[in-house]
């Protein structure tokens, strides 16, 4: 009604709101090495060169979020096709299913505690895996994609957290530094998936996205098992 603009206002609005209450619960925690900014960004090549972990971390999460984006970026094509015959509303509707994932966060940490973060990563991937197995077979159905949307969303939020978890026992002090990076490649994977799944879309339609996201899945279990990293 108001506008893709809106979304926008709305999202920074709320972002706004929430700054002061941020300052005011977070504990302060000031750098055990303060560094000038343009120290601390050239020191992030020397990071990916020396921490073998966070190389494959970031591996991991770029071929695992190519894979979790692509079925975003392709949700509106799947949903206006004549098994649904629905707009860009209901796309957006899809992504509250994205709570079961919010909540699933916390047993994954603690499971990440108990067996340690590799473990915990293992059950993302193949949570990623098995997500992408519903939405191919059953995502012409809306059971299907709800269940397939629930059990992606949860596998993602488990990749995520067992990656970080990795990285940030890295080094205390330079934990800002490894995030960036690894936050770098993250989003440079959502942008490679994005970009493939459309193409992959515009010739073979949802099993062509399936197909890519599996294979960049398939990628991932690769650099996790196989990567040379405890």
């Amino acid at each position: 009604m108001l506008g893709w603009r809106a979304v926008f206002l709305l999202a920074a609005a709320f972002t706004a709101a929430f700054v002061p209450l941020l300052r005011w619960r977070l504990p302060l925690a000031p750098p055990p090495q303060p560094l000038a900014y343009s120290v601390a960004m050239c020191s992030l090549w020397n990071l990916v060169r020396e921490q073998p972990v966070l190389r494959q971390a970031s591996a991991v999460g770029f071929l695992g979020f190519a894979a979790f984006i692509s079925f975003w970026t392709n949700l509106t094509f799947l949903l206006g096709t004549p098994h649904y015959h629905l707009g860009t509303g209901a796309a957006g509707s899809f992504g509250l299913l994205g709570v079961a994932g919010v909540t699933a966060a916390s047993q994954v940490g603690k499971l990440a505690d108990r067996h340690g973060p590799r473990v915990a990563l293992t059950l993302a991937l193949a949570l990623l895996c098995a997500g992408y197995a519903l939405l191919w077979g059953f995502g012409d159905r809306l059971a299907g994609l709800i269940a397939g949307v629930i059990v992606l969303d949860t596998g993602q939020q488990a990749m995520q957290i067992s990656n970080q978890i990795r990285i940030f026992s890295l080094s205390r002090a330079a934990r800002s530094r490894i995030n960036t990076v690894y936050m770098i490649v993250f989003f440079l994977g959502g942008a490679f998936g994005s970009a493939v799944s459309a193409l992959a879309w515009s010739r073979w339609q949802w099993s062509g996205v399936c197909g890519f996201a599996l294979t960049m899945l398939a990628l991932a279990w690769m650099c996790h098992a196989f990567g040379g990293v405890e």
